[in-house]
């Protein structure tokens, strides 16, 4: 099987997070949430979104999470 190339539309918002998580993997979504002032609700869903879309991805390990961004 070959592997597309599929084009994900982002928001201003989910770029931001990425680049927040870059910087530091081990940002709660409730601290994201507080600096782009929205709900936490709102941040799950994007960053849901960066995740189906292979973009981002979530490791837990010993009750702290960790957020990375993949690069291809």
């Amino acid at each position: 099987m070959s592997r597309q190339n599929v084009t994900v539309k982002i928001n201003e918002r989910q770029k931001q997070i990425l680049d927040i998580v870059k910087e530091n993997p081990n940002i709660l979504q409730t601290e994201l949430a507080e600096r782009f002032g929205v709900r936490r609700e709102t941040i799950h869903r994007d960053m849901k979104k960066l995740v189906e879309a292979g973009i981002l991805c979530r490791s837990d390990s010993d009750k702290k999470c960790n957020w990375k961004v993949v690069t291809k």
